[in-house]
């Protein structure tokens, strides 16, 4: 159950209790919905037993003519669950789950990327045309990039590289 009270199931019971006066059941099917009501937002009390081992929600009531703040807050052993200098917190409850964050559909290029680093390629290359490109520029073409496969990076006797599908295309066809 989201969100829903105690205070408002008992008055939906009782409106549905009105309306529906042949249907007996009605009102054993509240009183299990509100026996499993949880209080949505406990404050607890800190004590030995506030948790002290993972961020909490606390507490803390106005003082000296500052609000009082809601907060996060984690345990420390010299000073125990601080906040400021002035405001001490005195009630805490459980952190809610952290939203769900859509992510990003990743591109084509970016797949590709991923599997040429994952399989320790050095880049992108089309043997026939003598085209080849590492991961950190991949398709800087903009083009049609297709007909490409993986590549090893080679540098050659001039200090100019070129890219290969194989590794051993070098000592063959040298």
């Amino acid at each position: 159950m989201r969100g829903i009270s105690e205070e408002r199931l008992i008055i939906c019971k009782k409106i549905s209790k009105a309306i529906s006066k042949e249907n007996p059941d009605i009102e054993s099917f509240f009183d299990e919905l509100i026996n499993e009501c949880e209080e949505l937002n406990d404050w607890k009390p800190i004590d030995d037993n506030t948790p002290k081992d993972k961020p909490i929600l606390v507490y803390a009531p106005g003082r000296d003519g500052l609000d009082y703040l809601i907060t996060t807050c984690l345990w420390h052993d010299a000073a125990g669950f601080c906040i400021d200098m002035i405001r001490e917190p005195t009630h805490w409850q459980e952190l809610p789950p952290l939203p769900k964050v859509a992510t990003m559909t990743p591109t084509a290029l970016e797949i590709i990327k991923q599997y040429l680093i994952d399989n320790d390629y050095d880049g992108l290359c089309n043997d026939d045309l003598e085209c080849g490109c590492e991961i950190a520029d991949l398709a800087p073409c903009c083009g049609d990039f297709s007909e490409c496969a993986p590549g090893y990076k080679f540098t050659e006797s001039n200090g100019k590289w070129i890219m290969r599908a194989r590794k051993d295309a070098l000592e063959r066809s040298g």
